[in-house]
């Protein structure tokens, strides 16, 4: 059995002649309708794949972090069915979609991605149980899980909270419950 590293997909399409892409927070990387160009690699900040409800509701579809591809379906689509934009100011190199059309074709790079795919799966699908959970701290904890136990970066916060759909205020005041249930039991064994 061929071993498959990690970031073996990231790391091939960051080899091909790709094109840097910087945005500031709220601008867009692409839009829905525009022409599928190449795969997006987030290497700083944060983006956000959007698609708006009929009321005119927000619905983030995916939030790529430094290291992760975006949009990565786009590649066999003419055109992308929602809006990249910046979560956070970021940086992205775009590999271009002839490149990666030829590569596919020797399945060394179509190896990296369904293996690249599938553990994006597995996120997945740990969001989807993360979501059927009830209430905000059995949420935070799947959440937790999900990300072996590490909080999120100075400011990320209100993310995680649009990440398993509760609010801030909500998430603010778990979070400082669980402070206050620490405090007690660290007074409590001394």
């Amino acid at each position: 059995m061929i071993a498959i590293m990690p970031g073996a997909f990231i790391d091939r399409l960051l080899a091909m002649p790709c094109r840097r892409i910087v945005r500031r927070r709220g601008e867009a990387l692409f839009r829905a309708g525009d022409p599928v160009r190449g795969l997006h690699v987030v290497l700083s900040g944060a983006v956000e794949l959007v698609r708006h409800g009929p009321g005119g509701e927000r619905i983030v579809l995916q939030r790529a972090g430094a290291g992760d591809a975006l949009a990565e379906a786009s590649i066999h689509a003419l055109r992308y069915h929602c809006d990249a934009i910046a979560a956070e100011d970021c940086a992205a190199d775009l590999a271009p979609r002839a490149a990666i059309e030829a590569a596919l074709e020797t399945g060394d790079l179509a190896r990296d991605m369904a293996a690249y795919l599938a553990r994006r799966i597995q996120r997945l699908r740990g969001q989807v149980e993360l979501l059927s959970r009830r209430g905000v701290g059995a949420r935070l904890e799947g959440w937790l899980a999900l990300n072996d136990g590490a909080a999120p970066p100075a400011g990320g916060w209100v993310a995680v909270a649009r990440e398993i759909a509760v609010t801030p205020e909500a998430l603010y005041r778990e979070l400082a419950r669980r402070r206050r249930a620490g405090d007690s039991r660290q007074r409590q064994s001394r």
